[in-house]
């Protein structure tokens, strides 16, 4: 089940083409957002986030699209189709409805919303080898990010199931870290912790903006959002991946070097709570 605009559906072929159509072709402006412990994790500063990339992206934006239109479309769902007590992922996509031209600089948009059952927030430790994906670079520039970042993404991911890795690094023009192919990077650097900066909005940046400004009230670590290089990388005692959907994930191996995983066991209880109560 899912929104397409002001209407449930329950398969995609009982959608218009042209609707369909234009979620392929068009501009297109998105979160992800997480469901859990009966709340939606997080979600006026998704919804800023979107508004946001819906201007960016020179959208229309209807005059009804405050935040309890999408909240309440959320939970509609949720009550009447899925068990509130489980997890979920949720997409929101907006693109515009037809192509951009000089008689219809804003044309009307379409909307999508839908969810998918997830686990609960959790740690693993297990065995987890990450490489750099170097086929391609992210400019570090937020409109460019924008139009690249889902075909950057699923290509880095293929690289690395072909090469047998579990995750990789994308870095910028230039040569400093990004993100991973599955999530948010941070490093530890003793009491430190340090996750990229960079000039873009990715689908984790509202939760790590705020579950920073959180973090540093309340913890023995200082998180920071810093440049890191490919020598950085190299530098830090604990490496891990932080997935909205998946969770965190403790980086074992990079190259030859291997990474202790003692410091991530005990900060991943305080992110998995402070994300849970954002």
């Amino acid at each position: 089940m899912f929104y397409i605009n002001d209407d449930i559906f329950f398969n995609y072929n009982d959608v218009a083409s042209d609707i369909l159509n234009s979620f392929i072709n068009y501009p297109l402006a998105q979160q992800r957002i997480r469901y859990q412990n009966q709340k939606i994790i997080n979600f006026d500063y998704h919804y800023f986030e979107l508004m946001s990339l819906m201007r960016i992206q020179r959208m229309m934006i209807p005059e009804n699209f405050n935040s309890n239109y999408f909240s309440e479309k959320i939970y509609n769902l949720i009550e009447k189709y899925y068990d509130k007590f489980n997890s979920y992922s949720i997409d929101i996509k907006i693109v515009c409805s037809e192509v951009i031209t000089n008689k219809k600089v804003f044309p009307k948009i379409n909307s999508l919303i839908k969810l998918e059952e997830i686990k609960n927030l959790s740690y693993s430790d297990k065995s987890y080898q990450v490489d750099i994906y170097r086929e391609r670079f992210i400019s570090n520039n937020h409109f460019t990010f924008i139009g690249e970042r889902d075909e950057i993404i699923n290509s880095s991911m293929v690289y690395s199931y072909e090469n047998k890795f579990n995750d990789v690094f994308l870095i910028d023009n230039e040569k400093k870290v990004v993100r991973s192919s599955k999530g948010s990077v941070f490093f530890i650097y003793r009491n430190k912790v340090v996750t990229p900066l960079n000039n873009f909005r990715d689908l984790n940046t509202s939760i790590i903006e705020r579950l920073f400004e959180k973090l540093n009230k309340n913890t023995e670590y200082e998180f920071s959002q810093e440049s890191v290089s490919l020598f950085d990388v190299l530098k830090a005692n604990e490496i891990f991946i932080f997935d909205l959907v998946g969770g965190i994930y403790s980086v074992k191996s990079y190259k030859k070097r291997k990474f202790e995983v003692s410091e991530t066991q005990k900060i991943h209880p305080l992110i998995i709570n402070s994300v849970l109560d954002l």
